[in-house]
């Protein structure tokens, strides 16, 4: 049977409660059930109204795609997910020209989860870019009572977003209209790729006026916001744009960013703005412009405010910085935590300059979307934990379970940035564990820091100097010693 008529085949399993509330979900619906010329927009619109006493929408096919058509404004919580074991994620795809210039596909007025989905903007069955300005929405008061929706996607990838089917135009992920709130959006193990915009638009909070304000215990677009081993390739906008209100006497939703990975994106690839305690740490950005042609206040990477926030353990490599139209240099201070700017508080962020890194991630085939890291790469240990940096998916391992790669061979790297001020790091890697010392000497042979000096495993590892009380400008020379295995370098101090 073909579920699209003339399109491409999908298969569905919806499930039902056969007698009670408490009753076991079983399937009673598939494919050789389905009725002809039925899609998956026409499984989840019947989920929807309520027709059947369960929120869960199976998909069955491997690598099959599934049609989407028309808009839904969510008013019954729903989850949608692969089902176990399948070999490709199945995908979801609009079938016509459907009016999401202004509209969302779907709006949520109660809880979205996804698992094991990948969402493409090209027109089912063709390579032709679909007009999409946003694939989801929370809405605002002014559409009606906001519930704080839920909002988790896990293991999804999504890709080619454009508002109007041009790779120049807008396009988000999630958009988070004035005067809306959402309670937990929690994010893991996700990929986005190619995005005109924003994929996370969180930013509308302090700019409510009128009766639509969002007044939440929480002041603002969300009760938690967690983003955890996701990868952004190609994003022309901020990454994550998140807001809270502009009073600050409300507490902020909890944030968490940390393991991901950003890869040719544009303006900010963090933008976050009157949230206390954020955590940002163990980022990757490659290759990305801080800045915009058109848009000055994007004028670095990562831009944190308020007490309590950290950014650490970031590594940034080929960056450049627009300063005009047509115009970039390489980028320089990419970092701006700065106080409030909306609700006036001014507290600032903290940045840890000590663990920010500008190290080559030797990524395995980054043009094709394998962002890998390389054998020989220090990102393989430089994160807050002595893992992976960026997003760990890559590795076949997650932030509580990631072994350190073992090492071919001794090494010792050149330290960086060389020549520096004031601090550096050296990487190197060991063959087998033995006790290893690494020390720093001036050009007379004076011991002037011992950076090692313990029992250490075998791998890659990393040491940061930043101690240069009392030390002059000029060379100085680092050793490794471990074993048999000694290598000498030499590094310059500029103060």
């Amino acid at each position: 049977m073909k579920l699209f008529k003339d399109l491409l085949p999908c298969i569905f399993v919806l499930f039902l409660v056969t007698s009670s509330a408490t009753a076991t979900k079983t399937p009673i619906l598939q494919d050789s059930e389905a009725a002809t010329g039925a899609t998956f927009w026409d499984a989840l619109v019947y989920l929807h109204a309520g027709s059947l006493v369960t929120d869960t929408l199976e998909l069955t096919s491997s690598g099959g795609v599934y049609g989407l058509k028309d808009t839904l404004i969510l008013t019954v919580p729903i989850v949608i997910v692969a089902q176990d074991g399948l070999a490709e994620k199945p995908v979801l795809q609009p079938t016509v020209d459907l009016p999401y210039r202004s509209e969302a596909i779907i709006d949520l007025q109660e809880d979205l989860t996804l698992n094991g989905i990948v969402f493409d903007g090209h027109y089912l069955g063709t390579t032709e870019l679909d007009s999409i300005r946003r694939v989801f929405r929370v809405n605002g008061t002014e559409a009606g009572p906001n519930i704080e929706p839920d909002f988790k996607l896990y293991n999804c990838d999504f890709r080619n977003v454009y508002q109007d089917g041009a790779e120049s135009t807008e396009g988000k992920l999630i958009e988070f209209a004035k005067g809306a709130s959402a309670g937990v959006v929690d994010v893991q193990n996700c990929t986005f790729t190619n995005f005109g915009d924003e994929v996370f638009n969180a930013g509308n909070a302090n700019k409510n006026v009128g009766d639509y304000v969002v007044t939440p215990a929480h002041g603002g677009s969300f009760s938690e916001f967690t983003c955890k081993n996701c990868t952004f390739n190609n994003v022309d906008g901020s990454c994550i744009k998140l807001m809270a209100d502009i009073d600050s006497t409300t507490v902020d939703g909890l944030v968490t960013l940390q393991n991901i990975t950003f890869y040719n994106c544009a303006r900010c690839v963090v933008w976050t703005r009157d949230l206390l305690d954020e955590t940002v740490k163990d980022l990757l950005i490659v290759n990305s412009n801080m800045g915009h042609e058109d848009f000055a206040d994007a004028q670095s990477l990562i831009i944190a405010e308020m007490f309590g926030t950290t950014i650490s353990y970031v590594d940034t490599f080929n960056i450049e910085k627009i300063v005009g139209t047509d115009t970039t240099v390489l980028g320089s201070n990419p970092f701006w935590a700065r106080g409030g700017s909306k609700s006036g508080a001014k507290r600032t962020a903290t940045l840890e300059t000590a663990t920010i890194f500008s190290a080559d991630p030797m990524f395995v085939d980054a043009a094709n979307g394998d962002f890998t890291i390389g054998a020989g790469s220090a990102c393989l240990t430089m994160a807050s934990d002595g893992g992976i940096i960026g997003d760990r998916s890559w590795s076949g391992t997650s932030a509580v379970d990631d072994e350190v790669a073992v090492a071919k061979d001794f090494m010792l790297a050149q330290n960086y940035p060389n020549p520096f001020n004031p601090t550096t790091t050296i990487q190197f890697s060991l063959k087998q564990d033995g006790f290893t010392t690494l020390m720093v000497y001036d050009i007379l042979g004076r011991e002037v820091a011992r950076l090692v000096n313990s029992d250490m495993k075998a791998g890659y590892h990393q040491a940061v100097f930043s101690d240069m009380s009392g030390m002059a400008s000029g060379v100085y020379i680092y050793k490794l010693t471990s074993g048999d295995f000694s290598s000498v370098k030499k590094m310059m101090l500029m103060k």
